[in-house]
């Protein structure tokens, strides 16, 4: 027997998908979106018998989102989005037998944009700023037994992609939260056959620029205020496991620019992308498994604010001012045993600040310069904990905590 309930309440999805497809030669958007109220989504799955097939659940919630597409024309966006809202996606899953795949996944986000052109220019203009409360949570019991079991869970208060294929970007963002972020994946279970793999991301500002063929320029700031809170949390517990890998990401900042075959620039110089996190960031890991078969992982990692350039066939800029406020923490553990003779590893890393370049010299001849700024006024902690309750085949662990590292690199893949 199944029963599936999908809620949706409050002021939700102002503009849901407005998508612009242009028809003129020149298209110029402008996107002006509030929420106010709050936007929650809810599905729960219960199967008391068995699956012959795989059992998928996904559950989604967006304050604000838009996205606009052209093909063979340039592009324009100015947006500015706001929402003051919470915003919750919760997903439940209680399965007895799933011959196929158990899947979970969640995700929740304040505001969402996405821009994207092939062979035309594309120039976005955005502004995000989330007030509210963004929580996403994936919860998975299995009381007999599943194939292989995905749980995805990610929650966001701001998220921009930009991409251009042949033709040049040129993207200025600004983002800002000052609510919580919240995300975690509970998997409970007596058993998998195959393949286990849980990852939890929570993010206060998520930003990337992509191109193919193009010359690249991404300028602007991110900024997680004081008082808010950024975790993510995975929690796995399995009488038997095979091949299990859970992990944790959270981040205040984070902005990656990957371009191919023309310049690209995160920040100029003189005009430095500027990050500042004053919220508190965590990412933790828990596996429990009474006896695990092959390789068993539990990772946690936590940074402040990130920067990444990435750039194959041409010359590179990386120019980042980066400053931390708040404790970062990372924490991974694992528990049980192996009498088969499984591996089992940990690692949790802690970054207050991060920000590398990289050029690829071997497809062309290319260098990469810039400027970096980097400051760390609060402690930052990495924690790994491996508990043995019977024999193993082996046990690697690792924990690392880093209060600014910085990286220029130009070489081969």
């Amino acid at each position: 027997m199944r029963h599936w309930k999908t809620t949706l309440s409050g002021l939700a999805f102002s503009a849901l998908a407005l998508t612009g497809t242009a028809a003129a030669q020149d298209s110029h958007v402008l996107n002006d979106q509030v929420q106010l109220g709050d936007v929650w989504a809810d599905l729960d799955v219960v199967v008391t018998d068995t699956v012959e097939g795989d059992a998928t659940g996904v559950t989604s919630a967006v304050g604000n989102t838009y996205s606009a597409v052209t093909t063979d024309q340039p592009l324009t966006v100015d947006s500015t989005q706001t929402a003051s809202g919470d915003v919750l996606a919760t997903t439940d899953m209680d399965v007895y037998y799933v011959e196929g795949v158990t899947h979970g996944a969640t995700s929740a986000y304040g505001n969402a944009l996405t821009t994207s052109t092939c062979c035309g220019t594309n120039t976005t203009d955005v502004v995000q700023t989330a007030t509210g409360d963004v929580q996403a949570d994936t919860t998975v019991i299995v009381g007999h037994t599943t194939d292989s079991i995905a749980v995805t869970t990610t929650a966001a208060a701001n998220l921009v992609d930009i991409s251009a294929d042949t033709g040049d970007i040129y993207a200025d963002i600004d983002q800002r939260v000052e609510g919580d972020v919240r995300a975690t994946s509970d998997v409970d279970m007596c058993c998998n056959h195959d393949t286990g793999i849980v990852t939890t991301t929570a993010a206060g500002n998520l930003a990337g620029t992509t191109g193919t063929t193009s010359t690249t320029y991404t300028s602007g700031r991110q900024v997680v205020a004081p008082g808010a809170s950024i975790q993510a949390t995975t929690d796995v517990y399995s009488t038997i496991g095979f091949d299990i890998t859970a992990g944790s990401t959270a981040s205040g900042n984070s902005i990656t620019v990957h371009n191919e075959w023309g310049y690209a620039t995160l920040g100029q110089d003189g005009d430095a992308f500027y990050q500042e996190n004053q919220g508190t960031v965590r990412a933790e890991t828990f596996v429990t498994l009474d006896d695990w078969y092959g390789a068993t992982t539990a990772s946690a990692y936590g940074v402040g604010n990130s920067a990444l350039i990435s750039n194959i066939g041409s010359d590179a800029g990386l120019y980042g001012v980066q400053v931390n406020h708040q404790t970062v923490d990372a924490y991974a553990s694992l528990t049980g045993s192996s009498v088969a003779g499984g591996t089992g590893y940990v690692n949790a890393t802690a970054i207050g600040n991060a920000m590398s370049g990289y050029v690829c010299t071997t497809c062309a001849d290319a260098g990469i310069a810039g400027t970096v700024s980097q400051t760390n006024y609060a402690d930052v902690r990495a924690q790994g904990v491996i508990t043995t309750t019977g024999a193993t085949g082996g046990l690697f662990g690792s924990a690392t905590a880093v209060g600014n590292t910085a990286s220029f690199r130009a070489g081969d893949h």
